[in-house]
């Protein structure tokens, strides 16, 4: 089982100008609307909906740092967390719709107008510039828990109805669809969400043993499981 993890990039809809001409020299994308422009003119905001050393926030500082130097203009990160990344998205939908305010978002940006009855923006404000990088999701247990394998986990949750729990870096987000989806897949399992503010909160009540488990995309966990502390 390998879900995946998309992050995008979407910028608000302009009638004259538009997001990416190129995209770390490798990509080229085709200026839209009537009357395109040099772009950028000024320095450009990524708004990422999680905090800080999520792997959307790595991601879109890599980017940044390629992008810098191609264009000549300052590419700054701007972290908005909270709301499974709505609050950055509406930060984003509020801003001046010229192409130099980009939303860098994983698959909430799809997920939450179904799992949110009312959000302060309409997805139609957007438009969708291009799929920057796939992850898988893996899963990972705190050593505490007596299972070394996802059938000894299994066995150890159908045996503990509702005393196991597992994080997630928020609701709606990939890991807790994941881990919902786990649960459904082996039968039903009794396993409660415990929602954090973003992946690095996330890690962080793992590594302490706050939780049991979670599902997350390698980066940041590998190194945590080579040195036995997950």
């Amino acid at each position: 089982m390998r879900p995946t993890i998309i992050t995008h990039a979407v910028c608000r809809r302009s009638r004259h100008v538009v997001c990416f001409q190129a995209l770390l020299g490798a990509v080229t994308l085709t200026p839209f609307g009537l009357d395109a422009q040099p772009y950028p003119v000024r320095p450009v905001r990524f708004i990422v909906g999680f905090p800080p050393g999520a792997p959307v926030d790595s991601v879109a500082r890599m980017v940044g740092e390629r992008l810098t130097v191609k264009w000549g203009q300052p590419v700054i990160v701007e972290n908005r967390p909270g709301a499974a990344g709505n609050i950055g998205t509406e930060a984003v939908a509020r801003a001046e719709p010229d192409g130099h305010t980009l939303l860098f978002t994983p698959p909430p940006f799809v997920i939450n107008p179904f799992l949110y009855p009312k959000l302060p923006f309409e997805a139609s404000q957007f438009v969708p510039v291009t799929v920057i990088a796939t992850f898988p999701n893996i899963l990972v247990v705190h050593p505490q828990l007596s299972a070394t394998s996802v059938r000894d986990l299994i066995v150890l949750a159908q045996k503990n109805p509702g005393k196991l729990n597992y994080s997630s870096p928020g609701a709606g987000t990939t890991p807790h669809l994941t881990a919902e989806m786990f649960k459904s897949m082996a039968g039903g399992l009794k396993i409660t969400h415990v929602p954090y503010k973003g992946g690095g909160p996330q890690l962080t009540a793992m590594l302490a043993g706050e939780v049991d488990m979670m599902f997350s995309n390698p980066e940041g966990l590998l190194s945590q499981v080579r040195a036995g502390r997950l």
